[in-house]
């Protein structure tokens, strides 16, 4: 258990407990490894300066260990000084344990309480910092007498499932697919929704049919809808109809509870845009960062590129809509009380259009790669152009990508991971400001995943140096075999 030491300006905890669904935890196992990467994205708040005043001290509350050799990488990339790595506080157990259990025993939560109450004599601020909005997570901020940074969960739900998404984007009146307008909770409901959707998009040759619940993790709730199939039967269990990642009977059982919307699939996609915004206690609208999401061919997220899409001729003009459309919606969330993170996932087709899918009103999966191209540049996104740019003051982009390795990559410890990517010249280099910045590095023993954001001055680059960098380190997995 860490030391207390005297606060600094202020407190800032961190709590990671995952609300994804069991479906979506037992089909992606890793997603037991963002605790802790996500609780070191925090690393930033540490290492800002304002007006020459010390930042934040972060104390981060994982209920998953996080190794020495674990915060030693995410510091030395950072070129954290002593007095940096001073101000982070680790509290973690030895052995993964639910996060609530942890925060719970009596050695945490005697810590936590000395560190707010040293807080409170000072009349410093206390912020406590979420993955999303719980009673659980909001109880342990009144308990310390702590502000809390994520909307509570009430005003949250209004926000966060696909069916609340939807009426969201109506409401404010931003492009947004063709869909069922109703929530489905029955296959005969489902049904009478497709043929519906059909009659009146007769072109439309996908839909998508998405579970409305928000835990369901890089879109595993969704399953595409074959139109010329299901025009056969005029049923949605029929062999053929639907495509997707969790059986129909995994689906199915989700139905009852959070129901299902079902939406006209975008024709000539070109691009599968993101943004990331923050609505802050003061009320204050922040743009985090724009990205091109890359997915497989399900339509799961596997990873991303900054910014949306930079390779594309038509960027500035996405863009540009993107942000628009994205303050809009801003706008109505705060009026209905929301504050904290939230994305919002688009698709761009042929003729440059936006069209807004569904608002995760949470952190998501790119937080992770801004997260740390931020920390490692120690810069911030530009609100005027939302580009990164790095002390040279040229742009910087990056392409992120889950790397799945599963028993190979089992056998690569931390250090391996380091000493290949920088005998290849690929390890990040603070000098230049380039590099490859390992991340997630705690599922490498958990199942063999792991995160790499490579980081350069033009998108071609970046996506060079993954691919360079993915297959140094297939190739020493190779060879610790």
């Amino acid at each position: 258990m860490a030391t207390v030491h005297k606060a600094t300006s202020g407190l800032n905890v961190v709590l990671y407990a995952t609300q994804y669904t069991d479906a979506s935890l037992v089909k992606e196992p890793y997603i037991a490894a963002f605790p802790s990467g996500r609780s070191q994205r925090h690393l930033r708040a540490v290492l800002e300066r304002l007006d020459g005043t010390p930042g934040k001290r972060v104390v981060i509350v994982s209920g998953s260990p996080i190794s020495l050799p674990e915060r030693e990488l995410a510091l030395t990339m950072l070129n954290a000084t002593h007095a940096e790595r001073e101000r982070i506080v680790w509290l973690c157990p030895e052995s993964a344990m639910p996060t609530k259990e942890f925060v719970k025993s009596d050695a945490t939560w005697a810590t936590l309480q000395s560190y707010a109450q040293e807080a409170h004599a000072q009349n410093l601020p206390i912020t406590v910092r979420s993955f999303c909005a719980d009673d659980w997570t909001d109880g342990v901020a009144a308990q310390l007498g702590a502000r809390m940074f994520e909307s509570p969960p009430a005003i949250t739900a209004q926000f966060g499932g696909k069916f609340e998404a939807k009426h969201i984007f109506d409401s404010v009146e931003i492009t947004t697919p063709a869909w069922s307008k109703t929530l489905c909770r029955t296959v005969e409901e489902i049904n009478a929704a497709v043929t519906a959707l059909i009659a009146s998009n007769p072109s439309a040759t996908k839909l998508m049919l998405k579970l409305s619940d928000s835990g369901w993790a890089g879109g595993l709730g969704n399953a595409i809808i074959d139109v010329a199939e299901f025009k056969k039967t005029g049923n949605i269990c029929a062999e053929g109809v639907l495509k997707s990642a969790i059986t129909w009977k995994e689906l199915e059982e989700d139905l009852g509870r959070s129901g299902a919307i079902i939406e006209v699939m975008v024709p000539d996609v070109i691009g599968t845009p993101s943004i990331q915004c923050e609505i802050r206690l003061n009320g204050t609208v922040k743009i985090l960062s724009t990205h091109e999401q890359i997915v497989d061919d399900l339509g799961s997220y596997i990873g991303c590129r900054f910014p949306a899409d930079a390779a594309h001729p038509g960027a500035s003009a996405i863009r540009t809509q993107m942000l628009e459309q994205t303050r809009h919606v801003a706008e109505a969330m705060q009026a209905q009380g929301y504050h904290g993170t939230f994305g919002i996932d688009f698709v761009a087709d042929r003729s440059q259009k936006v069209w807004a899918l569904e608002i995760n009103a949470r952190v998501t999966g790119t937080c992770h790669a801004i997260g740390w191209a931020k920390m490692v540049l120690r810069t911030k996104v530009s609100q005027e152009d939302g580009l990164l740019r790095g002390s040279d003051g040229e742009p910087r982009f990056y392409h992120n990508q889950r790397i799945f390795g599963w028993a190979d990559y089992q056998r690569l410890s931390i250090d391996d991971i380091s000493e290949n990517l920088k005998g290849a010249g690929l390890l990040w280099d603070p000098a230049k400001g380039t590099g490859c910045v390992p991340g997630l590095v705690g599922g490498l023993s958990l199942c063999g995943f792991m995160e790499l954001t490579a980081i350069a001055k033009n998108t071609e680059e970046a996506t060079a140096m993954f691919t360079n960098a993915k297959l140094a380190l297939d190739t020493a997995a190779a060879h610790k075999k």
